[in-house]
């Protein structure tokens, strides 16, 4: 169940849309909660709606099951989050896979008024429609900013977009960023192997580590705060 504060009717909902399972998190004056998914890695997955979905594109595959379950949870939000009222104010973010489903919900589904994408690569028809809801960006080092379908994406969007780039690899916009750093304070044979298998760039320095996760929280905190208070009323 989501995790919520804030007065009955007027909360609104954050979603999130992790690559992985993440931790739950309490916040303050809102309703945090993430839509779970299933690992698919194979030629076929079954949907929340228990139909198969059969994709030739291991990339676009699952993007479209994330699609079916972020549905199925926008359909049952009120019922779900009674605090945010019959008509919610709903955001969200996600990273990698996730950060490119929440564009691709937002585009489908304009109740979703705010989203941000965590060094996702976007993709499906987002990426030549575009958006009118606020939509950030928070990229890796390695992610050009000259690649083609992301300037095509950038060109189509007509909200606010904000867009920064950090000195951390793809796994830097998680938690490893800092579990990384300190397994390798405690054992750097282990830290060594978490660091070959969720590259973060901060495995040897903990307080780059700290310095990330501290950023992209201010990011996402300043984001949601600006445009769930001015947007979805």
């Amino acid at each position: 169940m989501p995790q919520c504060s804030g007065e009955p009717g007027a909360t609104p909902v954050v979603v999130a849309q992790p690559d992985r399972p993440v931790r739950r998190r309490r916040a303050r004056d809102v309703c945090l909660g993430s839509v779970p998914h299933r690992r698919a890695d194979g030629p076929s997955a079954p949907a929340s709606d228990g139909t198969l979905i059969v994709g030739e594109d291991a990339d676009t595959r699952p993007v479209d099951e994330r699609l079916l379950d972020a549905e199925l949870l926008l359909a049952r939000v009120s019922r779900l989050v009674p605090q945010a009222g019959q008509h919610p104010r709903i955001a969200m973010f996600g990273h990698s896979r996730g950060g490119a489903t929440t564009a691709q919900v937002m585009f489908k589904h304009p109740e979703v008024v705010a989203g941000v994408d965590l060094d996702g690569s976007l993709r499906g028809e987002v990426v030549t429609g575009g958006l009118d809801q606020p939509f950030g960006l928070m990229l890796g080092r390695e992610f050009p900013l000259d690649d083609p379908r992301l300037m095509e994406f950038l060109s189509n969007l007509r909200g606010p977009h904000p867009l920064t780039q950090l000195d951390v690899e793809h796994y830097g916009y998680t938690d490893w960023v800092v579990f990384n750093p300190e397994a390798t304070r405690a054992d750097p044979t282990l830290g060594a192997q978490l660091e070959t298998s969720y590259q973060t760039g901060t495995a040897d320095d903990l307080q780059a580590g700290r310095s990330a996760l501290s950023t992209q929280r201010k990011f996402l905190t300043h984001f949601m705060d600006h445009y769930l208070s001015h947007l979805g009323r």
